[in-house]
């Protein structure tokens, strides 16, 4: 299980998670979060930009969150960025869903 264990969201680089995974993870292998926020659930897409090998063997990911601009971390104004630490990621393999998820980045 892939759980968050940081996020920080600037106004310059929007929203950063890290995370550990025995999972074999590639330079821009995609991520879905699933985040409860208030009354409905969102979720949440991100491209791993780092890859290093942590404690036990394990890969810490550092990923950045794509898809469409609205939908960020960073536009929610009222978010406790702290109810994401422990959520629960994965990786997309789905190759519709991955383009899908590239088209939205690239919306205005």
């Amino acid at each position: 299980m892939n759980k968050v264990i940081k996020i920080s969201i600037n106004s310059k680089n929007g929203s950063n998670i890290k995370f550990e995974t025995n999972d074999h993870v590639s330079i821009s292998n995609l991520f879905k979060l699933t985040h409860p926020y208030k009354e409905y659930q969102h979720t949440h897409y991100f491209q791993c930009n780092n890859v290093e090998v942590g404690s036990d063997n394990q890969l810490v990911i550092e990923a950045k969150e794509v898809g469409y601009w609205a939908k960020k971390f960073d536009r929610i104004t009222d978010l406790d960025i702290r109810t994401v630490i422990g959520l629960e990621i994965e990786k997309i393999t789905d190759p519709e869903q991955i383009k899908k998820i590239n088209e939205a980045s690239c919306w205005c």
